[in-house]
């Protein structure tokens, strides 16, 4: 990708970010007010998702990670580990003014990699106040620690990663005696579910995939043969908005058959592409890995 691609790409993910975050704290007003619609969290808590997985992408670490942290926090709220108050309200507020002010920094070119002060007086902060509520349940904490490393893990780009994350997904499974998110959005039985990596794009077009036990291989097929289209050099600008729409379609089905985390990934996979959709800049194999 080129240096100016790569320059507007950023700037897409900074203006979608801060966009992002302007709303959060209504968001989250919103949620006190009537804690029993999980909507509104759900909400703040993958629009920060969001940013973390992009600032991943960009090397920016410092906001990798201190919005891993934040949604950490929110994941544990969402869990009802932890209790939202007004004090903790405020200070997860105050963590989404610094976010907007490490964006701010990104345009000046001037974030550093580590947490600086304010970042880690904050976190400082949430663990404070959050403790005596944590301390209660070990396994919350080992499923915290879980996922915490799931993320690093998943997010390196080494060999075997997704092997090893997949790994801890399934201990995570077996701990809290839930079905895997992942087996259920993989090839139904029957198929051939252990030569799943060596599957050629045209094979994964025959394959059938699953969500929570339902059959979605008629909302994923279509968006495997628009990567097939692309790979063949097939694109055209008018594909973009194609994309966004199959993606929003399947969204939906992750969406009412209660898959949460399969939702979350496609919701910050359609924020990606809408990003890179709206910039004026030409589609290529690199920017399809992205998505």
């Amino acid at each position: 990708m080129s240096e100016v691609a790569q320059d507007e790409l950023l700037a897409g993910f900074i203006y979608e970010s801060i966009d992002l975050l302007r709303d959060l704290p209504d968001q989250l007003e919103t949620y006190c007010s009537n804690p029993a619609d999980g909507g509104p969290l759900d909400g703040v808590f993958r629009s920060v998702h969001t940013i973390m997985g992009n600032a991943g992408f960009f090397g920016l670490v410092q906001i990798k990670k201190f919005s891993h942290s934040l949604e950490n926090t929110l994941d544990e709220i969402r869990k009802q580990t932890i209790a939202l108050d007004e004090s903790l309200t405020r200070v997860l507020v105050d963590g989404f003014d610094l976010l907007d002010a490490m964006l701010d920094e990104v345009q000046e070119g001037a974030l550093a990699d580590e947490l600086a002060a304010p970042q880690q007086e904050l976190l400082d902060r949430i663990e404070e106040l959050t403790k005596d509520s944590r301390s209660g349940d070990p396994l919350e904490q080992v499923l915290l620690l879980l996922s915490e490393l799931n993320e690093e893990i998943a997010s390196a780009d080494v060999e075997f990663s997704a092997t090893w994350s997949a790994r801890i997904h399934q201990i995570q499974s077996e701990l809290t005696g839930e079905d895997s998110p992942q087996e259920d959005a993989s090839p139904a039985p029957g198929d051939p579910q252990d030569s799943s990596e060596n599957l050629t794009p045209e094979q994964w077009i025959d394959t059938k995939f699953q969500c929570q036990g339902h059959d979605i291989t008629s909302q994923v097929r279509p968006l495997l043969e628009w990567f097939l289209t692309v790979d063949k050099g097939g694109y055209s600008k008018s594909m973009g908005q194609t994309f966004l729409d199959l993606l929003h379609v399947l969204i939906d089905g992750a969406k009412e058959n209660g898959d949460s985390p399969l939702q979350e990934g496609l919701s910050a996979t359609f924020q990606n592409g809408r990003m890179i959709f709206q910039s004026s800049m030409d589609f290529d194999h690199n920017l399809a890995a992205i998505l």
